[in-house]
């Protein structure tokens, strides 16, 4: 996520990451004057020292809670489960970075989560990232037969103010740099991290064009990596297979030597 990935030279007429930012930070203004947003702490702003890494001259610093909607999750009362109902997310569902429901599912009643859980609603397109561990870094994305869901307090939702950044933050956050690099506190071995945390996590932001271009190129990537994977274990199929055959004939060799 450096601008290596991709064509980051300006190009005439496109957004910067500068331009961009400014018009997120409009719309949220703008919602929060509306009161369809909570205004929320000033986030501080980043020092040179804290930069990691160089970016493109069209790409911007931020943090995490500038360009997106943060809050943990919650646990509901033990009468508020239900057989079926709204969807209830535990860490357990986060597995290989997808959400997995057919595992363990879990559902509350639908008045507790547009209720008292409302604050923490999941929809299609919001990522989930744990904030408790060990190990850390278990991100993934509500798929779209996930209507909606709730989750616990073991986790935050990521809402990008821009439904179109989703997938650009999610494989930032995979690369886990920027949570490695967050000073973790718990008890008992724990591991936790805070919203505030997550809320000042930096981010390199590029324009919408490129992040799409950074995906579909990390997409690419990731497709060859399963087709070699499965290349792989094939092939490994095929070799125990063949092991087997010869194990099998040497067998009845010696059987028809005895004989």
């Amino acid at each position: 996520m450096q601008g290596k990935l991709c064509q980051s030279e300006p190009v005439e007429n496109q957004e910067t990451g500068q331009q961009l930012l400014a018009r997120i930070k409009a719309e949220k203004a703008q919602l929060i004057k509306d009161k369809k947003l909570k205004k929320e702490k000033e986030l501080p702003p980043i020092k040179p020292e804290e930069i990691p890494f160089e970016i493109p001259n069209n790409w911007v610093w931020c943090r995490l809670g500038e360009i997106a909607y943060i809050t943990s999750g919650s646990t509901p009362s033990k009468d508020d489960f239900v057989e079926s109902g709204i969807p209830y997310l535990k860490m357990y569902n986060l597995r290989k970075q997808k959400i997995d429901f057919h595992f363990k599912p879990q559902y509350i009643k639908e008045e507790v989560h547009n209720g008292q859980l409302k604050r923490c609603r999941a929809f299609p397109g919001d990522i989930i990232m744990n904030i408790v561990g060990p190990p850390l870094g278990k991100i993934a994305v509500i798929p779209e037969e996930l209507t909606e869901c709730n989750f616990n307090q073991a986790a935050v939702l990521i809402r990008p103010l821009y439904k179109e950044m989703n997938w650009f933050v999610f494989w930032y956050l995979n690369e886990m740099s920027a949570i490695n690099s967050i000073d973790t506190k718990g008890v008992a071995g724990q591991a936790n991290i805070s919203v505030t945390q997550a809320q000042n996590i930096k981010v390199p932001l590029p324009s919408i064009l490129i992040q799409n271009q950074i995906v579909a190129k990390l997409d690419e990537l990731m497709k060859t990596c399963d087709d070699l994977e499965n290349s792989i274990k094939q092939s490994q199929l095929q070799n125990e297979q063949l092991l087997q055959q010869v194990l099998k004939e040497a067998l009845e060799a010696r059987e028809e030597v005895s004989i």
